[in-house]
This record gives structure tokens, C-alpha cells and sequence, in this order.
């Protein structure tokens, strides 16, 4: 069975999932943070985790993990033990976005996380490349 070339074309633009035609840069967003006392305070954290559209438990396992501290949330802002600067706090979050968010084929951020079995893959929305990552 044979079916015109625009016909399936036209199909297929149908099926595709709508990617963003901008062609403006993605830029990593930076945590807002200051030191109280003994501990630091995130003040934006939920803008951020909305830019990079991700779940937020996972960024928190990740952060806690490298910064080694604990997080907990106090209203709107979540707060670390212990005083950690801001660059060191942006730091950590660039390494995650190039880990975990960044599609490392095109370099787009169009990407998701799934889980199949007990892989953990990194899904590119824009180009299908799906690439293994690590467990947090």
C-alpha cells in the first residue's frame, strides 16, 4: 500500500511534540541564597526547579548529596544546614543541569527522566536521544 509523501508528513508533524521554535540560548538559572546563622536559605528554588522542569525531591537528593548537608522546606524557600555560599550552591546546580538536564547529542534542554527497570535515562525531546544516567 502506497501513501503520498505529504500525506505522511503531514501526519507525522501532527504526532511530533510541540518543541519551542525560539531560538533563544537556554541559560542555567541561579539559586538566590544567603547565610543565616548556622544556615542558608534558598529563596528561589521553586522558580528554579520549574525552569529546568523537574521533580523537585530529585534535585534536592542530588544537592544534599554533593553539598553534604541536609534541605528542608520552611514556607517558600528551602533551607540547608550549615553555611554554604552561593557560588558553591550554583555550582552544583551547573553540574546537575549538564548531568541531568542538559541532552548531551544536541545540547538542548527539551529533556526528560525516566525510569525504565533500574535504569534512570535521560529522554531528549528535540533529537530522541536517550542516554543512561547515574542514580542519584
Amino acid at each position: 500500500m502506497s501513501y503520498p509523501y505529504e500525506a505522511l508528513l503531514k501526519r507525522a508533524r501532527k504526532q511530533a511534540p510541540e518543541i519551542s521554535k525560539s531560538e533563544d540560548r537556554f541559560v542555567i538559572p541561579q539559586f538566590d541564597s544567603y547565610v543565616e546563622g548556622s544556615r542558608t536559605i534558598i529563596t528561589n528554588f521553586s522558580k528554579v526547579i520549574k525552569k529546568l522542569n523537574r521533580k523537585p525531591r530529585h534535585l534536592i537528593l542530588f544537592l544534599s548529596k554533593e553539598l553534604a548537608t541536609s534541605f528542608r522546606k520552611e514556607g517558600e524557600n528551602y533551607v540547608l544546614s550549615g553555611k554554604i555560599s552561593g557560588e558553591r550552591i550554583n555550582n552544583k546546580l551547573r553540574k546537575y543541569v549538564e548531568m541531568y538536564v542538559i541532552c548531551p547529542t544536541c545540547r538542548k534542554p527539551d529533556t526528560k527522566l525516566i525510569k525504565e527497570k533500574a535504569a534512570h535515562i535521560l529522554k531528549c525531546e528535540v533529537c530522541g536521544a536517550m542516554t543512561p544516567v547515574r542514580k542519584v
